[in-house]
């Protein structure tokens, strides 16, 4: 081994972002470090979810939605953190130039310059004795099990199996290393502490229906309510949740109008279940249940305050439904898109093109951009922090959830 590396070992570094453009303005929403030792053992491993302060960009790639970001740090914050990993180690990377790109990007935006050094790149290494150039192809000729794909800490960790068995290919004439990165060269920032992995990012934090629920008092004798009475709520609830958010003015009107209509507490709930399982039924009618349909019942169930209706969703879509109609009410509205689909029909993603043509067949009328006049601004994530979502606030446009608003126009979905 090279005296470099005897004195310092490597850090092996890889991000997901929001697209290809460090110098553009697609951001990182992860990172993934692994410290080995010069003999590349592994010392270390730190990861984290960064929130990009923008939209999450092609989550079918990397599957980071926008509200596993809203409460993990933005690059700022962890930039002291960043440092403490790479600082005097030699740093690693699969296609490296791609790695350095972003981070020196994102020490930019954060207001410091960094001289880089080189870096070493497995994609040179490992081509150069397989021929491939993809990380899971040069794994697999080695026989590198690469776990997860684009997950920053899973594809950190595969990058540093390949190195460590492309040095031992190369042991009889072993490659000329670079220099470490000196920590004199990173910010002199001391680490923060800050860190969201992905499989402990927590949902953002909402108000639910559960509060209302619990609150809305059982009528003795038990009288139930009209049926104009459990549509007129079932409508407002469908509204409340077609953003898969709830407010706590919302919160306050449904009350209000449960009282209104003699809506008491079992009859609120019964409601809740039967517009539940119109959800559950839906998503389970091809027979096939994606990760994006169950992410979007989990966060229903949650709002709804019926979480328990997860646990079994096929006897939970058995549940009488209540399906409200709502294209009378879409037809003429304008509508926008934001974000990459997570939706597709026959397994094809929606792109931008097919979300307009089915809107428009639908009576809608799509723009292309958000304005004050536009009635509905249709996310592909509910947390999504594009800059239509930024403005969709600020001009106070109505707000719709993707798979919400397909299932409003009566189109299936995948």
């Amino acid at each position: 081994m090279a005296a470099a590396a005897q004195a310092t070992g490597f850090a092996v570094v890889d991000v997901e972002t929001t697209g290809l453009f460090p110098g553009g303005h697609d951001r990182v929403v992860e990172i993934g470090i692994v410290a080995l030792d010069p003999w590349m053992r592994s010392e270390a491993e730190w990861t984290t979810l960064v929130n990009p302060c923008r939209d999450i960009g092609p989550t079918r790639i990397h599957g980071i939605t926008a509200s596993q970001v809203v409460n993990a740090p933005i690059f700022a914050d962890i930039v002291g953190d960043v440092s403490a990993c790479l600082g005097d180690r030699i740093v690693v990377g699969h296609n490296i130039r791609f790695d350095l790109s972003f981070l020196d990007a994102e020490f930019g935006h954060a207001g410091y310059r960094v001289e880089w050094a080189p870096g070493l790149d497995t994609m040179w290494l490992a081509s150069s004795i397989t021929g491939a150039r993809r990380l899971v192809e040069c794994c697999e000729c080695f026989g590198i099990d690469t776990g997860r794909s684009h997950s920053a800490l899973s594809d950190a960790r595969s990058t540093a199996a390949l190195l460590a068995c492309c040095f031992e290919k190369m042991k009889a004439h072993p490659p000329q290393l670079p220099l470490p990165l000196p920590r004199r060269a990173l910010p002199p920032i001391p680490p923060s502490g800050r860190s969201l992995a992905r499989g402990a990012a927590p949902a953002a934090t909402r108000a639910t229906l559960g509060t209302l629920l619990s609150r809305i008092p059982a009528r003795v004798p038990v009288v139930g309510p009209k049926p104009e009475a459990v549509i007129a709520y079932a409508d407002l609830l469908d509204r409340v949740l077609e953003d898969r958010r709830v407010t706590s003015d919302e919160v306050a009107s449904l009350g209000q109008l449960a009282d209104d209509w003699g809506i008491d507490g079992p009859a609120a709930m019964a409601i809740h279940r039967s517009y539940f399982s119109n959800l559950a039924r839906t998503a389970l009618a091809d027979g096939v249940l994606t990760e994006f349909e169950r992410d979007d019942l989990a966060i229903a169930a949650e709002l709804l305050g019926v979480g328990d209706a997860m646990d079994d969703l096929r006897a939970a879509a058995s549940v009488p439904a209540i399906a409200v109609t709502r294209v009378p009410e879409l037809v003429g509205r304008t509508v926008c898109f934001t974000g990459d689909s997570t939706c597709s029909i026959g397994g094809v993603l929606l792109d931008h093109r097919r979300q307009q043509d089915l809107a428009a067949a639908a009576g809608l009328v799509p723009v292309g951009g958000v304005t004050r006049r536009l009635d509905i601004l249709v996310l592909a994530d509910a947390s999504s922090m594009s800059g239509k979502a930024k403005k969709a606030d600020e001009y106070g446009v109505r707000k719709m959830a993707e798979r919400a608003f397909w299932i409003a126009l009566g189109v299936s979905v995948d």
